[in-house]
Protein backbone atom coordinates (compact mmCIF):
# COMPACT_ATOMS: atom_id res chain seq x y z
CA UNK A 1 0.00 0.00 0.00
CA UNK A 2 2.86 2.01 1.27
CA UNK A 3 4.74 1.98 -3.12
CA UNK A 4 1.14 2.26 -4.40
CA UNK A 5 0.84 5.81 -2.67
CA UNK A 6 4.12 6.85 -3.43
CA UNK A 7 3.08 5.93 -7.25
CA UNK A 8 0.74 7.54 -7.35
CA UNK A 9 1.48 10.81 -6.05
CA UNK A 10 4.37 10.46 -8.15
CA UNK A 11 2.67 10.43 -11.13
CA UNK A 12 0.35 13.23 -10.36
CA UNK A 13 3.42 15.63 -9.35
CA UNK A 14 6.04 15.51 -11.33
CA UNK A 15 9.83 15.89 -10.49
CA UNK A 16 11.19 16.44 -7.31
CA UNK A 17 8.10 18.19 -6.33
CA UNK A 18 6.61 14.01 -6.40
CA UNK A 19 9.49 13.11 -4.48
CA UNK A 20 9.20 15.08 -1.38
CA UNK A 21 5.43 14.99 -1.78
CA UNK A 22 5.69 11.00 -1.57
CA UNK A 23 8.58 11.50 1.10
CA UNK A 24 5.96 13.55 2.87
CA UNK A 25 2.79 11.47 2.59
CA UNK A 26 4.76 7.70 3.30
CA UNK A 27 7.77 8.10 4.34
CA UNK A 28 9.85 7.23 1.79
CA UNK A 29 12.83 9.49 1.03
CA UNK A 30 14.70 6.78 -1.45
CA UNK A 31 14.31 8.99 -4.47
CA UNK A 32 14.95 12.92 -3.45
CA UNK A 33 18.26 13.95 -5.20
CA UNK A 34 20.92 14.03 -3.17
CA UNK A 35 21.62 17.72 -3.21
CA UNK A 36 17.77 18.51 -2.82
CA UNK A 37 18.38 16.03 0.35
CA UNK A 38 21.69 18.17 0.99
CA UNK A 39 19.52 21.49 1.02
CA UNK A 40 16.67 20.57 3.63
CA UNK A 41 19.37 19.33 6.20
CA UNK A 42 21.06 22.70 6.05
CA UNK A 43 18.00 24.34 6.08
CA UNK A 44 17.04 23.00 9.12
CA UNK A 45 13.87 20.89 7.89
CA UNK A 46 15.62 17.09 8.05
CA UNK A 47 13.38 16.31 10.94
CA UNK A 48 9.88 17.27 8.88
CA UNK A 49 10.92 14.49 6.77
CA UNK A 50 11.77 12.22 10.02
CA UNK A 51 8.05 12.63 11.24
CA UNK A 52 6.44 12.60 7.62
CA UNK A 53 4.44 10.32 6.36
CA UNK A 54 2.19 7.66 8.08
CA UNK A 55 3.55 9.20 11.11
CA UNK A 56 1.49 12.04 10.28
CA UNK A 57 -1.60 10.17 9.61
CA UNK A 58 -0.95 8.19 13.39
CA UNK A 59 -0.88 11.31 15.10
CA UNK A 60 -4.01 12.79 13.31
CA UNK A 61 -6.10 9.46 14.19
CA UNK A 62 -4.63 10.04 18.05
CA UNK A 63 -5.36 12.79 18.28
CA UNK A 64 -9.13 12.27 16.68
CA UNK A 65 -9.66 9.38 18.54
CA UNK A 66 -8.46 10.79 21.80
CA UNK A 67 -10.24 13.80 21.73
CA UNK A 68 -13.43 12.26 21.05
CA UNK A 69 -12.88 9.36 23.83
CA UNK A 70 -11.91 11.91 26.31
CA UNK A 71 -15.25 14.28 25.25
CA UNK A 72 -17.29 11.09 25.34
CA UNK A 73 -16.60 10.69 28.94
CA UNK A 74 -18.57 13.44 29.94
CA UNK A 75 -21.80 13.10 29.60
CA UNK A 76 -23.51 16.49 29.75
CA UNK A 77 -20.92 17.05 26.28
CA UNK A 78 -21.53 13.87 24.92
CA UNK A 79 -25.46 14.41 24.85
CA UNK A 80 -25.82 17.02 23.90
CA UNK A 81 -22.68 18.48 21.93
CA UNK A 82 -21.25 17.34 18.51
CA UNK A 83 -18.06 15.85 20.18
CA UNK A 84 -17.59 13.68 16.66
CA UNK A 85 -17.02 17.32 14.90
CA UNK A 86 -14.75 18.90 17.81
CA UNK A 87 -12.26 15.92 17.67
CA UNK A 88 -12.02 16.24 13.45
CA UNK A 89 -11.56 20.04 14.41
CA UNK A 90 -8.35 19.14 16.80
CA UNK A 91 -7.34 17.13 13.29
CA UNK A 92 -7.57 19.73 11.15
CA UNK A 93 -5.71 21.78 13.03
CA UNK A 94 -2.86 19.48 12.94
CA UNK A 95 -2.89 19.76 8.59
CA UNK A 96 -3.36 23.70 9.34
CA UNK A 97 -0.18 23.05 11.29
CA UNK A 98 1.65 21.68 7.98
CA UNK A 99 0.38 23.58 5.74
CA UNK A 100 1.66 26.69 8.06
CA UNK A 101 5.14 25.17 7.79
CA UNK A 102 5.38 24.75 3.83
CA UNK A 103 4.91 26.62 0.71
CA UNK A 104 5.15 24.31 -2.39
CA UNK A 105 1.37 22.50 -4.02
CA UNK A 106 2.40 19.78 -1.75
CA UNK A 107 1.23 21.38 1.74
CA UNK A 108 -2.36 20.72 1.14
CA UNK A 109 -1.91 16.90 1.56
CA UNK A 110 -1.75 18.30 4.98
CA UNK A 111 -5.47 18.61 5.15
CA UNK A 112 -6.53 15.19 3.71
CA UNK A 113 -6.96 13.34 6.91
CA UNK A 114 -8.30 16.07 8.63
CA UNK A 115 -11.16 17.04 6.09
CA UNK A 116 -11.86 12.96 5.91
CA UNK A 117 -12.40 12.92 9.74
CA UNK A 118 -14.68 16.26 8.85
CA UNK A 119 -16.60 14.55 6.03
CA UNK A 120 -17.16 11.36 8.27
CA UNK A 121 -18.93 13.41 10.83
CA UNK A 122 -21.51 14.46 8.77
CA UNK A 123 -24.97 15.16 10.34
CA UNK A 124 -27.55 12.17 9.84
CA UNK A 125 -30.82 12.12 7.04
CA UNK A 126 -33.18 11.12 9.40
CA UNK A 127 -33.79 12.25 13.45
CA UNK A 128 -36.33 11.09 16.18
CA UNK A 129 -36.31 11.76 19.88
CA UNK A 130 -36.24 9.43 22.51
CA UNK A 131 -39.98 9.77 23.23
CA UNK A 132 -41.44 9.91 19.47
CA UNK A 133 -42.41 13.65 20.23
CA UNK A 134 -40.35 15.03 17.56
CA UNK A 135 -38.81 14.06 13.99
CA UNK A 136 -36.13 16.05 11.78
CA UNK A 137 -35.27 15.27 8.09
CA UNK A 138 -32.39 16.85 5.85
CA UNK A 139 -34.19 18.42 2.80
CA UNK A 140 -32.66 18.34 -0.37
CA UNK A 141 -31.76 22.21 -0.82
CA UNK A 142 -29.52 21.87 3.30
CA UNK A 143 -32.27 23.08 5.36
CA UNK A 144 -34.19 20.70 7.96
CA UNK A 145 -38.01 19.81 8.10
CA UNK A 146 -39.15 19.23 11.74
CA UNK A 147 -42.32 17.28 12.30
CA UNK A 148 -43.23 19.86 15.40
CA UNK A 149 -42.31 23.30 16.08
CA UNK A 150 -43.83 23.53 19.77
CA UNK A 151 -42.85 20.12 21.29
CA UNK A 152 -39.24 19.10 22.50
CA UNK A 153 -37.56 22.47 21.77
CA UNK A 154 -34.42 21.59 23.75
CA UNK A 155 -34.10 18.67 21.58
CA UNK A 156 -34.80 20.47 18.49
CA UNK A 157 -32.24 23.32 19.19
CA UNK A 158 -29.28 20.72 20.04
CA UNK A 159 -30.40 18.59 16.48
CA UNK A 160 -30.47 22.65 14.79
CA UNK A 161 -26.83 22.81 16.35
CA UNK A 162 -25.67 19.42 15.00
CA UNK A 163 -26.83 20.15 11.54
CA UNK A 164 -24.98 23.99 11.87
CA UNK A 165 -28.42 25.82 11.42
CA UNK A 166 -30.25 28.34 13.46
CA UNK A 167 -33.80 27.42 12.64
CA UNK A 168 -35.75 24.48 10.83
CA UNK A 169 -35.75 26.50 7.27
CA UNK A 170 -38.18 23.91 5.58
CA UNK A 171 -41.55 22.86 6.07
CA UNK A 172 -42.77 19.93 7.12
CA UNK A 173 -45.75 18.66 5.33
CA UNK A 174 -49.42 17.49 7.19
CA UNK A 175 -50.15 16.23 3.63
CA UNK A 176 -49.03 15.83 0.52
CA UNK A 177 -45.35 16.32 -0.79
CA UNK A 178 -42.38 18.37 0.09
CA UNK A 179 -41.19 20.79 -2.01
CA UNK A 180 -37.55 18.20 -2.84
CA UNK A 181 -40.08 15.82 -3.47
CA UNK A 182 -38.39 13.84 -0.62
CA UNK A 183 -40.85 14.17 2.41
CA UNK A 184 -44.85 12.50 1.53
CA UNK A 185 -47.33 13.04 4.53
CA UNK A 186 -50.63 11.55 5.30
CA UNK A 187 -52.88 11.55 8.32
CA UNK A 188 -51.17 8.01 8.84
CA UNK A 189 -47.08 9.02 8.25
CA UNK A 190 -44.80 10.03 6.32
CA UNK A 191 -42.35 8.45 3.91
CA UNK A 192 -38.90 9.88 3.48
CA UNK A 193 -36.58 8.88 0.23
CA UNK A 194 -33.46 9.57 -0.24
CA UNK A 195 -30.16 7.89 -2.50
CA UNK A 196 -33.10 5.13 -3.71
CA UNK A 197 -33.45 4.21 0.41
CA UNK A 198 -37.01 4.64 2.02
CA UNK A 199 -37.81 5.69 5.97
CA UNK A 200 -40.97 5.10 7.11
CA UNK A 201 -42.57 7.53 9.97
CA UNK A 202 -45.70 6.01 11.42
CA UNK A 203 -48.21 7.43 13.37
CA UNK A 204 -49.79 5.10 14.29
CA UNK A 205 -50.89 1.29 13.97
CA UNK A 206 -52.62 2.05 10.38
CA UNK A 207 -49.79 2.88 8.75
CA UNK A 208 -47.88 -0.49 9.57
CA UNK A 209 -50.06 -2.39 7.25
CA UNK A 210 -48.36 -0.55 4.24
CA UNK A 211 -45.01 0.77 5.54
CA UNK A 212 -43.51 -2.52 6.81
CA UNK A 213 -43.52 -3.78 3.10
CA UNK A 214 -42.02 -0.64 1.28
CA UNK A 215 -39.90 0.51 3.83
CA UNK A 216 -36.26 -0.18 4.47
CA UNK A 217 -36.11 1.23 7.75
CA UNK A 218 -39.47 1.96 9.79
CA UNK A 219 -39.76 4.49 12.99
CA UNK A 220 -43.43 4.09 14.68
CA UNK A 221 -43.98 6.40 17.45
CA UNK A 222 -46.42 4.24 18.42
CA UNK A 223 -45.42 0.13 19.88
CA UNK A 224 -45.29 -2.22 17.07
CA UNK A 225 -46.83 -5.75 17.80
CA UNK A 226 -46.67 -7.10 13.93
CA UNK A 227 -44.34 -9.24 12.47
CA UNK A 228 -43.11 -5.98 10.11
CA UNK A 229 -40.78 -7.20 7.82
CA UNK A 230 -38.94 -4.22 6.45
CA UNK A 231 -35.39 -4.80 4.94
CA UNK A 232 -32.84 -3.27 7.36
CA UNK A 233 -35.24 -3.23 10.71
CA UNK A 234 -38.13 -1.38 12.84
CA UNK A 235 -37.19 1.34 15.64
CA UNK A 236 -41.03 1.55 17.42
CA UNK A 237 -41.84 2.97 20.52
CA UNK A 238 -40.26 0.65 22.84
CA UNK A 239 -36.77 1.12 21.20
CA UNK A 240 -36.84 4.59 21.32
CA UNK A 241 -37.77 4.18 25.08
CA UNK A 242 -34.98 1.53 25.46
CA UNK A 243 -31.83 2.84 23.25
CA UNK A 244 -32.88 7.07 23.09
CA UNK A 245 -32.94 9.34 19.93
CA UNK A 246 -32.04 7.61 17.19
CA UNK A 247 -29.98 8.76 14.13
CA UNK A 248 -30.33 7.50 10.32
CA UNK A 249 -27.87 8.03 7.41
CA UNK A 250 -28.97 7.11 4.22
CA UNK A 251 -26.09 6.12 1.81
CA UNK A 252 -26.45 4.88 -2.24
CA UNK A 253 -26.13 1.03 -0.84
CA UNK A 254 -26.44 1.32 2.66
CA UNK A 255 -28.18 2.61 5.78
CA UNK A 256 -26.38 2.91 9.34
CA UNK A 257 -28.48 3.93 12.37
CA UNK A 258 -26.98 4.88 15.23
CA UNK A 259 -28.89 5.53 18.64
CA UNK A 260 -27.79 7.88 21.75
CA UNK A 261 -27.60 4.60 24.50
CA UNK A 262 -25.86 2.70 21.41
CA UNK A 263 -23.09 4.99 21.11
CA UNK A 264 -22.51 5.72 24.52
CA UNK A 265 -21.74 1.82 25.22
CA UNK A 266 -21.59 -0.26 28.74
CA UNK A 267 -20.76 2.62 31.24
CA UNK A 268 -22.63 3.28 34.31
CA UNK A 269 -25.19 5.82 33.49
CA UNK A 270 -26.55 4.22 30.67
CA UNK A 271 -30.02 2.26 31.21
CA UNK A 272 -30.27 -1.16 30.67
CA UNK A 273 -34.06 -1.67 29.78
CA UNK A 274 -34.02 -5.15 28.32
CA UNK A 275 -33.66 -6.98 25.02
CA UNK A 276 -34.49 -5.83 21.43
CA UNK A 277 -37.25 -8.61 19.97
CA UNK A 278 -37.19 -9.56 16.44
CA UNK A 279 -40.29 -8.32 14.16
CA UNK A 280 -39.26 -9.57 10.98
CA UNK A 281 -41.52 -12.59 10.67
CA UNK A 282 -40.19 -15.04 9.42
Amino acid sequence: MRQTITTKIRAVLKGVSGTIAAALMTGERSAIPEDVMTAIRDSGLAHLLAISGLHIGLVAGIIFFGARGLLALIPPLALRFPIKKWAALAAIALGGLWIALWRLRWRYWGLAGGLALAISASPPDVLVDGQGRLLAVWAGDGSVAVSNLRRARFERGVWLRRFGLEDAGAIWPTTGTSPDQRLSCDVKGCLYRKRGQVVALAFGEAALAEDCWVADVVISVVPVRRACPARIGVIDRFDLWRDGDAAIWMKEKSIRIETVNGARGERPWVPKRGKKKSRSGT
